[in-house]
């Protein structure tokens, strides 16, 4: 969960206590917040936070310990993980073992591309260990649809469209082993949610005591790239739809973090070199976007348009600059050409 985002919703706004937290969503409700890993549950959880999604398998059963000993320290958490097999089932039971938790909260997770059981088989057999140990409880179901994403947008329709699929039909499952218990319905990345939101929404209103929790991170930390266009993809398959009304996921987002730096060098033409590197601005999905440039306060207008990020050291950014355009280095007057620039996203 913990990721960086460089996008945030303009209204409503539910900040989470700590920066690069993702909020879990329901019914336009805050419920808490989703983490990756023990690690990251432990900042959290020091943090005031007590209602924790932890949205993978947590390892083995040395994970199991660190997350028992991790819980015992904060017995009025009401927490939640993900298990996609037997075994990921045995790890979570030694945690609420040495956490002495009368209940822990286990998802069975499915999953296409990434983690997640893959077949009926393993999502029964994943049902039965969970009801097999006295401190575990099921709490419904979960999967991620952007691992199912290709570089065809008909075909990750079709893929998200049969993972959803396969998700009610687990849900099912879950319900007839739990027919009493109040479930989760998890899924929801940054760029399909909308998709995910009318899948699953149906089906939990129809059960009548299950909730659909979106873990979407960039919906509060975004980014002018990847999100930028996943944005605008929402808009073309007909925006947001929030209490009856549709919004526009482009407008509805405003960036939320801008990173300056100053032109240190111009030492050839064709090429600048900045003053921020892989230090300041992750790059897996994208390199940083020049924005705007400034000379001594004022604005360049339009020579943004002609800088490239091509790529990153430790401290400094490598620009192209197009031809004939006008970038002054630092060394050529006393105040330098300054360009703020997003950082881009760090994966999914």
């Amino acid at each position: 969960m913990v990721r960086q985002r460089r996008r945030q919703r303009r209204a409503p706004r539910q900040d989470p206590d700590v920066a690069g937290a993702r909020p879990l969503a329901a019914r336009s409700r805050r419920l808490g917040t989703t983490v990756a890993n023990v690690q990251q549950a432990a900042v959290l959880l020091a943090s005031g936070e007590r209602r924790l999604l932890l949205a993978n398998e947590i390892g083995g059963l040395a994970a199991g310990r660190r997350l028992g000993a991790l819980l015992s320290a904060y017995p009025d958490v009401e927490f939640h993980a993900f298990a996609d097999s037997p075994a990921a089932v045995a790890a979570l039971a030694e945690a609420a073992r040495i956490a002495e938790r009368r209940e822990l909260s286990v998802l069975v997770e499915l999953g296409a591309g990434r983690a997640g059981a893959r077949d009926r088989a393993a999502i029964e057999a994943t049902i039965a260990a969970v009801l097999a140990v006295d401190r575990l409880v099921l709490g419904g179901v979960a999967t991620y649809e952007g691992a199912a994403a290709t570089p065809d947008a008909d075909e990750t329709r079709r893929a998200i469209a049969a993972l959803m699929e396969r998700t009610i039909e687990t849900f099912a499952l879950v319900r007839a082993a739990a027919p009493q218990r109040p479930l989760i319905i998890s899924a929801g990345g940054s760029a399909y949610f909308d998709i995910v939101a009318r899948a699953l929404a149906p089906g939990a209103q129809a059960d009548g005591n299950a909730s659909v929790i979106l873990r979407s991170g960039a919906l509060f930390f975004a980014d002018h790239g990847i999100y930028a266009r996943a944005f605008a993809e929402i808009d073309r398959r007909g925006g947001l739809l929030i209490d009856g009304l549709h919004h526009s996921a482009v407008e509805g987002f405003r960036p939320a973090l801008t990173l300056w730096a100053e032109v240190l060098s111009r030492p050839e033409t064709g090429l600048a070199i900045a003053g921020f590197g892989m230090r300041d601005a992750s790059f897996d999905q994208g390199l940083p976007v020049p924005l705007r440039v400034f000379r001594d306060g004022i604005e360049q207008q339009g020579l943004d348009a002609a800088l490239t990020v091509t790529r990153l050291n430790d401290q400094h950014a490598f620009l192209s600059v197009a031809p004939k355009a006008s970038l002054p280095s630092a060394t050529s007057s006393p105040s330098a050409s300054r360009i703020p620039a997003p950082a881009s996203t760090a994966g999914g």
